[in-house]
C-alpha cells in the first residue's frame, strides 16, 4: 500500500476513512517468514517532502511505528495485517 498525503491534520484516503496525526500503527505478519516494512516521508516545507525513513520488523515479529505529524508519503509492504492503534 502506498499513499501520498497533503500535510493536513486529517487526510481522507478512501471511502471516508481518515487518519489522525500523529498516530501509532502495528503490522502483524501473516506468515512465519513475513517481514513488515513501513517507509514514510514528512513535509519539511510547503510542498517539499523530506527524505524517506524506513522501519522494518524482524521476520515473523510485529512492527510498531508512529506516523510523522506532517506525513507526505507512506508505503507499507510485506504480507502483514496493518492496524491503526
Amino acid at each position: 500500500m502506498a499513499k501520498k498525503g497533503t500535510a493536513l491534520r486529517r487526510c481522507p484516503w478512501y471511502d471516508g476513512y481518515a487518519l489522525n496525526y500523529p498516530s501509532s500503527w502495528v503490522g502483524m505478519p501473516q506468515a512465519p517468514d513475513a517481514q513488515c516494512i513501513a517507509e514514510q516521508s514528512a513535509f519539511i516545507s510547503e510542498g517539499v517532502a523530506g527524505p524517506s525513513t524506513t522501519e522494518a520488523g524482524s521476520t515473523g515479529k510485529p512492527l510498531m511505528f508512529d506516523l510523522a505529524p506532517s506525513l507526505a508519503t507512506l508505503k507499507l509492504s510485506g504480507y502483514c495485517l496493518w492496524t491503526q492503534l
